[in-house]
């Protein structure tokens, strides 16, 4: 269930095949609530987690390493829960519960069933080729005080099949975020002093013209496809 990617790619290797890697390529993941964690990303179950590992366990880690694998994921999930704990999102019973579950689905997952399924080596149908048309880039730039005005536009624009990005800083410095609407625009949200990347400094003074221009440049080989 958990390690699905790592399950396939560790199979195209033992087969044989070889992962190419798509510099430009990004995957940008939505957190929604579910029964295993909050919207804020807070676990509330960790059962399959633990279930998982035990399957992958047995698929690729030979018996002698086992525990010591084992032990260095219970301390890395422990740590991620005192993290939401110190951060208000977890009691301190809760990480208690939640790391019995971890080990309740671990135990469970060494007798689990693995259902690895086979490669095909032959495929009927090729790759369907992909028509790519060049979409003109749009940068919005808003302000909290007419975020919902400038996103109303960044709809229409995304309608007429614009790539758009908006852009809504504060006069602060607070720690950017991303999100694709799902309206179809992106937006990203933060200071105009705060940084953008992890690498950044906490708080670099910007004019806010000069500050759009870094982030359009910084994103522009993703999201300018005419670059």
């Amino acid at each position: 269930f958990y390690l699905d990617e790592t399950d396939l790619n560790l199979r195209l290797a033992q087969s044989g095949y070889k992962a190419a890697i798509s510099p430009l390529a990004q995957v940008h993941h939505g957190y929604a609530a579910s029964i295993r964690r909050r919207a804020d990303r807070v676990p509330s179950d960790l059962f399959d987690i633990g279930a998982s590992w035990a399957v992958f366990q047995r698929k690729y880690v030979t018996q002698n390493m086992r525990n010591t694998h084992w032990s260095a994921i219970v301390k890395r999930e422990r740590k991620r829960l005192l993290k939401h704990m110190i951060s208000g999102g977890l009691e301190p019973s809760g990480v208690h519960r939640l790391l019995s579950r971890l080990n309740q689905g671990y135990e469970v997952g060494k007798s689990r069933e693995s259902i690895g399924g086979s490669l095909v080596s032959d495929c009927e149908n090729t790759f369907l080729s992909m028509s790519v048309s060049v979409r003109t880039s749009a940068v919005i730039l808003a302000r909290p005080i007419n975020m919902s005005s400038k996103m109303a536009e960044a709809k229409e624009r995304a309608e007429n099949g614009e790539i758009v990005t908006v852009y809504c800083l504060s006069l602060t410095a607070l720690y950017h975020q991303v999100f694709f609407h799902a309206d179809g625009y992106w937006v990203q949200k933060g200071g105009l002093f705060g940084k953008s990347e992890r690498n950044q400094r906490m708080v670099r003074w910007w004019s806010k013209q000069n500050r759009l221009r870094f982030e359009d440049q910084r994103v522009g080989q993703i999201r300018n496809p005419g670059n």
